[in-house]
């Protein structure tokens, strides 16, 4: 018997649908809808969405755009909860606890941000030991078990949406440097995932409508349809893109939950970071994205050994999920003293890394103990970079829930920056920034398609200066690829992996039998239990 939450990475594609329970009796005629809306809807309706079977092409682009709707309002209301707690936390808290005179020459502000921090990261871990002592509630996890739930049974459980929920808001109020990104893509996921088993599908359409709500929530929270889209599509693989037939409807998904995110907000569609000018691109430049991936592949490198570090010593300290808060929550506050850029994912910091302390950081309330000039100097940006990279470790590595797409960018921009200043502009200061953010980026999560598209719509006004900053397009493609093939064998997710239905390894024994077929000039072979074309090597 197929059960219905099967791990089974072999399981058929096409195989019979999902339920909450394991099949007691063979199955006849259509399978039933779970879903009450749909069971009740007309029959016009019901035909043009679901005819009581596996989805056609154009209901699943249906679905897509419902799920679309669905994930647009959600990511909003986890944008405002978001938003508000750390604004109560960082703003109005803080005043008024500056009120009442506790900050003075010894006990200087800056030490509010291990108070908050060690605080919040306690309330993290409580959060967390709760999850684990209910048992129909699930552990929030992180981008690696989200590529493993698609890989093996594609979907999450529904489960996850309200610890994932609760606790990414309050671990990134803490200032922890682990993005909303994950907590966005495993909530839309969930809903996603949801929707497509009580339409009984298979899990090759589960996985389809489960990636377009993940592609579908990350671009209703960056505000960036498509390039979320190839991203979520990328992430699943260490090299390239091969859920190949979910892409019509990701991109479909996240075009839809944009326009409703933005349509709720009332918010301009495009980017929001405004970077400097670029100088005239020239043949040179490409020899410059060679060295910004480079250098972009040795940041990498060194964040992914740091971030293996803190979680080895995690997993070998097994350390209670409250006393793991505790001590993430105190080493992040510290950080927080020693330098406030390694506070917060770096979305509402970014627009400060790329103007040189111009703009202030939004929710820094004093400064640290390591002085900073204004401008930024190179020296500063390496000193960001050290502590920033550091503070994203011990952010995993203390078990937060979180992604690093934003941190990562965010690590990026600085370590470009540096650069430029260091080399007295040898790499110029805009073109250097943006290879090593999509660099680091794709080295780390080896998303390089979407990287490079977010990083060049992240940029405010993007629709009109397009041509100006698409000229930097081909740097940024060279860069990302040398920073990528130089970290190959250094996967920071081990769950990433190529698609178990198509790709068939060297030692295959399908090939042999695939190359006597095509010398005799048979068609090349098929496989019934996966129905996937045996490709040449």
């Amino acid at each position: 018997m197929i059960q219905a939450d099967s791990d089974n990475p072999r399981e058929p594609l096409l195989d019979k649908p999902h339920s909450h329970g394991s099949y007691k009796k063979k199955r006849k005629g259509p399978s039933k809808c779970n879903l009450f809306w749909v069971r009740r809807a007309p029959k016009f309706l019901k035909y043009i969405f679901y005819s009581g079977k596996e989805l056609t092409s154009v209901q699943t682009h249906l679905w897509a755009c419902i799920i679309g709707i669905i994930v647009g309002v959600v990511v909003v209301a986890y944008e405002k909860a978001l938003h508000g707690g750390v604004f109560v936390i960082w703003h109005l808290l803080f005043l008024k606890v500056q009120e009442t005179g506790i900050f003075s020459e010894r006990f200087p502000a800056y030490n509010y941000n291990w108070m908050v921090a060690t605080v919040l990261g306690i309330l993290t871990g409580v959060c967390l030991k709760i999850v684990s002592k209910i048992e129909w509630l699930k552990t929030p996890g992180n981008i690696s078990d989200l590529i493993e739930k698609v890989h093996t049974r594609g979907y999450l459980s529904l489960n996850h949406f309200v610890p994932m929920f609760v606790t990414s808001v309050i671990s990134i109020t803490s200032g922890g440097s682990a993005g909303p990104e994950a907590a966005v893509m495993v909530i839309t996921g969930s809903i996603a995932g949801y929707i497509a088993r009580q339409l009984m599908q298979s899990r090759f359409t589960t996985r389809i409508l489960t990636l377009s709500g993940m592609a579908g929530g990350l671009a209703a929270l960056f505000g960036l349809p498509v390039g979320g889209a190839l991203f979520v599509l990328e992430v699943p693989h260490r090299m390239g893109l091969q859920f190949y037939e979910a892409l019509g409807p990701s991109i479909l998904c996240t075009l839809v939950s944009v326009v409703v995110a933005k349509s709720i907000t009332q918010a301009d569609l495009g980017g929001e970071y405004v970077f400097p000018d670029i100088p005239t691109q020239t043949w040179f430049n490409l020899f410059q994205g060679i060295l910004s991936g480079v250098i972009g592949g040795i940041a990498a490198t060194i964040f992914i050994f740091v971030a293996r570090g803190f979680k080895y010593i995690k997993k070998v300290t097994n350390l209670d999920p409250l006393l793991a808060g505790l001590i993430g929550g105190a080493l992040v506050g510290a950080l927080g003293v020693i330098c406030p850029y390694s506070m917060f994912p770096g979305e509402n910091e970014m627009q400060t890394m790329l103007d040189r302390g111009h703009t202030n950081l939004p929710y820094a309330v004093a400064p640290g103990l390591i002085p900073m000039h204004y401008p930024l100097t190179g020296l500063d940006y390496v000193t960001i970079v050290m502590v920033k990279i550091l503070a994203i470790g011990v952010t995993l590595g203390a078990g937060y829930p979180g992604g690093i797409i934003f941190p990562l960018f965010y690590t990026g921009a600085a370590l470009g920056q540096a650069a430029s200043l260091l080399t007295n502009g040898l790499l110029p200061g805009t073109v250097s920034m943006m290879t090593m953010m999509a660099a680091v980026e794709s080295a780390v999560t080896r998303a390089p398609i979407g990287s490079c598209i977010i990083v060049l719509q992240i940029q405010k006004g993007f629709v009109k200066a397009s041509t100006d900053y698409m000229a930097v397009f081909p740097s940024l493609c060279i860069g990302v690829w040398v920073c990528m093939f130089l970290t190959q064998g250094i996967p920071f997710y081990d769950e990433q992996r190529d698609r178990d239905d198509v790709v068939i390894h060297r030692n295959d024994p399908r090939l042999e039998q695939d190359h006597k077929d095509s010398s005799n000039g048979d068609h090349p072979a098929v496989s019934a239990a996966d129905h996937s074309f045996v490709p040449h090597v």
